[in-house]
C-alpha cells in the first residue's frame, strides 16, 4: 500500500515538472519576442520583417558614401613632378563604359573607384614614366545637368515652379527647404504642412515621411528641415479647399 501512494506521489510530480517545462518553451518562442515591422516592397506587396524599424531613423542625418566613378561623370586630373606639372587635364569624362582616357596611360576602367583608389591607381601607372609622381584628382560637374552629380540628386515634384532632379552639393548638406528653393519655390497652392518624403532602402524597400515645412520657420522646428539623400523623392501637394 505504502508503495502505491508513492509511485502516484512520483508520477504527479514528473507530470507538473514536464508542464513545466513546455510552458517555459513556449514562452522562449520567437512569436513572443519582439513585434514586426510592414514595410512597401518594389513591387508593390506588402511584405513583414522579423525586427521593427523605427521610420524616423530612416531620416536621420548619416554621412553620405563618398561618391564613385560612373559614366558622365567629369574630373580634373593633375600629376606633379617635383612641384612641375607633367600632366594637365582638366576635363576628362568618364566614358559609357566606366573608362578613362588619359596621356602616357590610355583608356583606364575606374568605373565604381572613389576619388582616393583612383588617384593610388594612377599614380601605380605614372610610376613607369615619372619620379615620386604626385596625382591631384577633382570633379568637376557640368552646368545645367543636374543628373551628373559625383553626389547625386534628389527629385522635387509637385506644387512648385520648376519640378525636377535637384542636385546635391559637395557639402551634402542639402535640406528639404533648400530643394525646394532650388526648384523655383513654392506656387500658390502648395500645401507646405503635408511635404512627403519618399526613400528608398538598399534592399529595395521604401519609406515615408511627412513634414511639416511651415512650423520650421514659424515655430522654429529645424529638425523638420531634414537632410536629403541621392535618390530622395520630395512631394509638395496642392492646397484642398
Amino acid at each position: 500500500m505504502r508503495a502505491t501512494i508513492l509511485f502516484c506521489i512520483l508520477a504527479v510530480l514528473t507530470c507538473g515538472c514536464r508542464s513545466r517545462r513546455q510552458h517555459g518553451d513556449e514562452l522562449l518562442m520567437p512569436e513572443s519576442v519582439g513585434g514586426s515591422e510592414t514595410v512597401q516592397s518594389p513591387d508593390g506587396d506588402d511584405t513583414k520583417t522579423g525586427e521593427p524599424v523605427d521610420p524616423e531613423d530612416e531620416f536621420t542625418a548619416q554621412p553620405l558614401p563618398e561618391p564613385t566613378l560612373r559614366r558622365g561623370l567629369v574630373l580634373s586630373v593633375v600629376v606633379l613632378v617635383g612641384g612641375e606639372k607633367e600632366v594637365d587635364e582638366g576635363s576628362v569624362m568618364v566614358d559609357s563604359e566606366g573608362m578613362l582616357s588619359l596621356p602616357l596611360l590610355g583608356k583606364l576602367n575606374v568605373a565604381g573607384k572613389t576619388l582616393d583608389e583612383t588617384a593610388r591607381f594612377l599614380k601605380e601607372r605614372y610610376d613607369s614614366f615619372f619620379v615620386d609622381p604626385r596625382i591631384a584628382l577633382r570633379f568637376c560637374e557640368h552646368e545645367g545637368d543636374a543628373t551628373v552629380s559625383p553626389w547625386g540628386f534628389v527629385t522635387v515634384l509637385g506644387k512648385v515652379k520648376t519640378p525636377g532632379p535637384v542636385k546635391i552639393p559637395p557639402t551634402q548638406d542639402l535640406t528639404v527647404s533648400q530643394a525646394i528653393q532650388q526648384a523655383g519655390g513654392f506656387e500658390k497652392a502648395a500645401r507646405t504642412t503635408k511635404i512627403r518624403i519618399t526613400r528608398r532602402r538598399a534592399d529595395g524597400t521604401t519609406m515615408t515621411k511627412t513634414i511639416n515645412l511651415h512650423s520650421v520657420g514659424a515655430e522654429g522646428k529645424v529638425a523638420d528641415d531634414i537632410l536629403l539623400r541621392p535618390g530622395d523623392v520630395v512631394h509638395i501637394p496642392e492646397v484642398v479647399f
